[in-house]
């Protein structure tokens, strides 16, 4: 994985570095860090809504969300609601399948 990622982020474009943010995120997130995995998914965010891609900026704050359990819940209404907006009839199974990271405990 860690190899898959090295060669997304030698893309050197802002999307390419927001997909592998979250990539990383994912890792962190299996490994138990928690904190690390939200600070990587707000840079991925803050990467994926440089270049316009708000569905995928959405699923980070919804995933952000989740991570953070309650002091999330901005960043998690702040998500469900742009991916509603967008069509998405579950916004986090929908934000999971995009950006798997979060997971319910």
């Amino acid at each position: 994985a860690e190899q898959a990622i090295s060669r997304i982020e030698r893309e050197r474009m802002t999307w390419a570095s927001g997909h592998a943010l979250a990539l990383r995120a994912g890792i962190a997130r299996l490994r138990g860090d928690r904190a690390l995995a939200t600070t990587l998914l707000e840079r991925a965010e803050c990467d994926f809504a440089a270049v316009g891609m708000a569905v995928h900026t959405a699923a980070c704050q919804l995933q952000r969300g989740l991570l953070l359990g309650a002091a999330g819940a901005d960043a998690f209404g702040l998500g469900s609601t742009l991916l509603a907006n967008q069509g998405v009839r579950r916004p986090t199974r929908f934000a999971t399948t995009l950006l798997p990271v979060a997971a319910r405990d």
